[in-house]
């Protein structure tokens, strides 16, 4: 849980962060950035950390409804 709230500090706005370890763990890998290693508040050694580039869908593509 500590981890989690640190993560969502990492993140901006619409943003999803998630660490390399993770990222290593999905099945199917999205498209991503490096944030490199970022030291959080708690624990002892950086984390690599990476932010899940999520794409504005376009005029033409159907939005999910809620």
């Amino acid at each position: 849980m500590n981890l989690a709230s640190r993560l969502c500090g990492q993140a901006g706005k619409g943003e999803i962060v998630i660490t390399e370890v993770m990222l290593g763990l999905l099945d199917t890998v999205p498209p991503h950035e490096s944030m490199g290693a970022v030291a959080l508040k708690g624990l002892d050694e950086p984390v690599p950390l990476v932010r899940i580039v999520v794409r504005e869908p376009s005029s033409a593509e159907p939005v999910a409804a809620d």
